[in-house]
């Protein structure tokens, strides 16, 4: 028991490493007759590497994982550099779960210099215009970004970045969605396949632009995988030089060969011809990646309910890209309302306010006649939560919040003002409406405030707090008195 109180003293105090474990038990043999009696038999078990008790105390691990990860840390001698990068990654904030995940996969980020080479990577990231948090989001989700040099990789890869998406602040917006956007070899991927895509398949430069734009993932697949993406797209007869080519090949890297020929397979069995279907795959290549359950409910729906023949929808293929829950169902319940109640007789066809924008649909539709028909409203709100009719008056949990930016500030209060007091009250529903109001940017005063009739509004961060602000917020929009507090 000498040997191993020793070995913990020495450890404590980072003078193991001076010692040769054999030197050690030559030193303390005659310590204790048993520690003697085991060592000649050879019975005694080695004791761990002083860093699985370090993973375990300074990161949180569990014995068994702190074993695992210390193998790849077996030739460190003292805890100097590990100490000093996990004092640096709590600097920056990233806290003890995003530190077992940064190392959990890579072990040896804790044998990194931080002068050198951390405190560098992350001013570089700061100086390009990220804050601390989208750099923690990134790392954490992406360590590897950790281990790219600034000047052989970093540095390239955001010129080409820059090259074809326009400008950095696109690049950087990118790259606060999308965690392995420096991690692919601009030599290897981006500027072999760039070159194909111009020289051999003769496709400007810039429309391969507006598609990375919005789909960095394409520019970055494997060549391999580039060319034979190709070659699927051409079997469909689409000419390279077309604009919609292009978007054909997105569809196509996003879906399966599976799917696009289910799809076929379905559209085909509504009664469309061949040339139907490519001149719909021309106009819309989207549509074959659409999942076939989904193709089948909006052919379904646009034929049995709205009274579409199939020839119709393969002229107006554009109807099948957008949602049905969404926007297709409600918008045709909301005429069909209309149409009922004897309000709306201008004769219009449904393709043409199905293409409509939110805000343009709520104000030329809903909103004019939304006194009369307040049922119209609960139509639009259900849409406009993502549920389906059935679940509409379930309770909403926290990840559904409302997009309403793209619906303006006017139609975000008649949704508030309509909402139910009790889903206002209700602090498992409080953050939807929050978030309506934070994401809909009423008056332009801010993401965490906002001014309704000379009435401002702070929303705290804590939960609790935030939820009682909100309420006074929401009762004064309803028309209530404040809640007590």
């Amino acid at each position: 028991m000498a040997a191993a109180t020793l070995r913990s003293v020495l450890r404590r105090s980072n003078l193991l490493p001076l010692f040769e474990t054999r030197r050690l038990r030559d030193l303390l043999f005659f310590s204790s007759s048993v520690d003697a009696a085991a060592a000649v038999g050879g019975t005694m078990s080695p004791d761990p590497h002083f860093m699985v008790e370090y993973l375990e105390n300074s990161c949180g691990f569990s014995p068994s994982e702190a074993a695992k990860f210390s193998k790849p840390l077996a030739h460190l001698r003292s805890t100097e550099k590990p100490d000093a990068v996990l004092n640096f990654m709590r600097s920056q904030g990233i806290d003890g779960a995003g530190i077992r995940k940064v190392i959990s996969s890579r072990p040896k980020f804790l044998c990194y210099n931080v002068e050198t080479n951390l405190a560098p990577k992350f001013q570089f990231l700061l100086d390009l215009g990220l804050s601390k948090s989208d750099i923690v989001y990134a790392i954490q989700n992406n360590n590897a970004i950790l281990s790219l040099n600034i000047h052989r990789s970093f540095v390239p890869k955001l010129e080409m970045w820059e090259r074809l998406m326009g400008s950095r602040e696109h690049v950087l917006s990118c790259f606060k969605k999308t965690t392995w956007f420096f991690s692919h070899s601009v030599e290897k991927r981006i500027h072999p396949n760039l070159k194909f895509l111009t020289d051999e398949c003769g496709i400007p430069e810039e429309r391969v632009s507006m598609i990375v734009k919005s789909y960095p993932h394409f520019i970055a697949q494997k060549p391999e995988s580039l060319r034979a993406l190709i070659a699927r797209a051409d079997e469909l007869g689409i000419p390279r030089h077309s604009q919609s080519f292009i978007w054909l090949l997105r569809s196509l890297h996003r879906a399966s060969k599976t799917t696009v020929e289910a799809n076929g397979e379905l559209l085909r069995s509504f009664g469309w011809s061949e040339a139907e279907f490519l001149s719909a795959v021309k106009q819309s290549p989207n549509l074959l990646s659409l999942s076939p359950e989904s193709l089948r409910r909006k052919m379904e729906f646009l034929i049995n309910e709205v009274g579409y023949v199939p020839s119709f929808i393969a002229d107006h293929c554009h109807l099948l890209q957008y949602s049905l829950e969404k926007r297709i169902i409600p918008r045709f319940r909301v005429l069909e309302m209309l149409k009922t109640k004897g309000l709306w007789t201008e004769r219009g066809k449904f393709v043409y306010f199905v293409k409509l924008s939110n805000t343009k649909f709520m104000d030329k539709i809903v909103l004019p006649y939304k006194e009369k028909v307040p049922e119209l409203l609960d139509i639009m709100r259900v849409a406009v939560l993502h549920q389906p009719p059935a679940l509409a008056t379930e309770v909403q949990s926290s990840e559904r919040i409302i997009p309403f930016v793209s619906y303006g500030s006017n139609v975000v209060l008649e949704f508030v003002r309509s909402s139910p007091t009790e889903m206002i009250l209700d602090l498992r529903n409080f953050w939807i409406l929050c978030k309506l109001i934070l994401n809909g940017g009423l008056n332009g005063i801010g993401k965490t405030s906002c001014c309704v009739d000379q009435d401002y509004h702070w929303f705290g961060t804590h939960p609790f707090l935030l939820h009682l602000r909100w309420c006074h917020f929401a009762c004064r929009l309803n028309g209530l008195p404040r809640i007590k507090t």
